[in-house]
């Protein structure tokens, strides 16, 4: 006599089917699949009681803080991204109206250009949400400069970030600033601008063509506290290199009232701001013409607003540079 064969219960197959298909979609899902080592440590840093350092602080590889806000950012979807994107959308179509470039620079964050230091994979686009608003943007034929591939090239070389701040070190601004000026460039040229590519040589490090036209004074900033060791009242401390952008007199760049060129965005472009070693200095070392640089606290959003009023106030902007990081986009615009 054959054994009786055992069937399973229709509802334990259904359970079976129904995980499959679910696994299936976290397969393809890329929140689920490309970023599960960050995505723990964000539940884990989320599980944390408070609101002090414990719980938005993070401490990653080689002494380096990152933010908890950066962190979410990195890894879980935005809520806004639609408006987001018609927000753009809309101060794109002022700008046009008025005969000004609009170009966009969505910075890397230090989690997205150091996730291996929170155990995360060493990738240049861990971020599911910004590929979709990069692709949001192309849709819209809004221009971009994104400068994700450049800062993982050079991360291992150059010091992109400081270990107590949330803000570009002195090289990724001076990184952007060769990216921004080698787009802006062509354009310039074109109406008649100085034209900068006569200069010679490259700083060590950064890529050939990097401007010489004014000098480059060096400072050391010691016991340097960034801005989560300051705002959360944190021990760490840590030693910053500048290098000042001189005027070509003996003295250091000084911002102008007006200019062709409008950098507009967050806090990222305050950063050494005081000591002549922010992006808009750099930027106009390496294009030998005015930048002017405003900065916002609200930089996303209350941006569009802000920079019609801005180009209407000075007529002389012929293209603006609208600056912020990834946690921005996260929030609410409308």
């Amino acid at each position: 006599m054959k054994p009786a064969r055992r069937y399973a219960p229709a509802s334990l197959l259904v359970l079976l089917f129904s995980l499959l298909i679910l696994a299936g979609c976290r397969e393809k899902d890329p929140f689920y699949s490309r970023n599960e080592a960050l995505i723990r440590v964000l539940d884990a840093q989320d599980a944390r009681s408070g609101k002090g350092a414990d719980k938005y602080v993070i401490r990653g590889g080689n002494g380096h803080l990152f933010y908890l806000e950066d962190l979410r950012a990195a890894v879980t979807k935005w809520d806004h991204l639609d408006s987001n994107l018609a927000l753009i959308s809309r101060v794109s179509a002022g700008l046009k109206a008025k005969g000004v470039r609009l170009l966009l620079v969505p910075v890397p964050t230090k989690v997205e250009v150091y996730p291996a230091l929170l155990g995360g994979r060493d990738g240049s686009d861990i971020s599911p949400s910004k590929n979709l608003f990069l692709a949001g943007l192309d849709s819209l034929g809004v221009e971009y400069l994104d400068l994700r591939r450049d800062f993982a090239a050079a991360r291992d070389s150059l010091r992109l970030f400081p270990h107590t701040d949330t803000h570009w070190d002195e090289d990724a601004i001076r990184l952007a600033a060769v990216r921004l000026a080698a787009r802006l460039r062509p354009g310039l040229m074109a109406e008649g601008e100085r034209d900068p590519e006569s200069r010679a040589g490259s700083p060590a490090g950064l890529p050939a063509g990097t401007g010489q036209g004014s000098a480059l004074i060096d400072s050391v900033l010691t016991g340097f506290q960034g801005d989560l060791a300051d705002k959360f009242g944190l021990a760490e401390t840590d030693t910053v290199r500048i290098r000042r952008v001189g005027n070509g007199k003996g003295g250091i760049y000084a911002e102008p009232d007006s200019a062709g060129i409008l950098l507009f965005g967050d806090s990222f472009l305050n950063q050494y701001k005081r000591q002549s070693g922010h992006l808009g200095a750099h930027l106009s070392r390496e294009l030998g013409v005015p930048v002017k640089t405003v900065h916002s606290l609200a930089g996303f959003i209350k941006g569009p607003d802000r920079i019609l009023e801005l180009v209407e106030s000075l007529p002389r902007t012929r293209v603006v540079t609208w600056v912020f990081t990834s946690r921005s986009l996260m929030e609410q615009t409308f």
